[in-house]
């Protein structure tokens, strides 16, 4: 069975490969926007004060602190935005592995013939497809675990969720 599946395939030619990796792309995307979305979402639910550092307001010395309080509030709802973007770009990139599984069906069904090698390769699609979501999930646990220890360093170490501008970046800022 097997064999049969790889003739089939190699039937379809290279659109099986290029789709393939499309929809790995995708779907490596909608989890990276997935993740982050989540983590950040429980990151404003548990700690609504911490800011991650892409969001916090730079200050400059000597400033009034009623303008330092309205810079923070920009910088809560600009880390409120990207949560929702990232919510948008997830469903996106899911309507997009949708989109490639579709044009995938219909390209089995107008080159194969045998309702039994269509099933056969729609078999082989769900494999592959599953395998190749199972690698995402895996790559992007890498990126959950390094924000996590980031927020988890900076609420142990009480780091200021402003940055003064008089003062010298960490080397971990100024690659950014």
């Amino acid at each position: 069975m097997l064999l049969a599946s790889v003739k089939l395939i190699k039937d379809i030619g290279p659109p099986w490969k290029y789709l393939i990796q499309q929809r790995h792309k995708e779907r490596l995307n909608q989890f990276k926007c997935e993740n982050k979305m989540k983590l950040y979402e429980g990151w404003q639910r548990n700690y609504p004060e911490y800011l991650p550092r892409k969001h916090r307001p730079k200050i400059s010395p000597g400033l009034e602190q009623s303008i330092i309080d309205l810079k923070i509030q920009e910088a809560h709802l600009s880390f409120g935005f990207e949560v929702k973007s990232l919510r948008t770009f997830a469903d996106s990139h899911s309507k997009k592995v949708e989109s490639i599984d579709e044009e995938m069906n219909r390209l089995i069904v107008s080159t194969i013939e045998e309702s039994d090698d269509q099933d056969r390769l729609k078999q082989a699609w769900s494999a592959e497809a599953k395998s190749g979501d199972l690698k995402a999930q895996a790559e992007c646990s890498k990126s959950h675990e390094f924000l996590t220890k980031q927020m988890e360093k900076d609420i142990a170490e009480q780091v200021p969720m402003t940055k003064s501008k008089d003062t010298k970046q960490s080397p971990r800022d100024k690659k950014k």
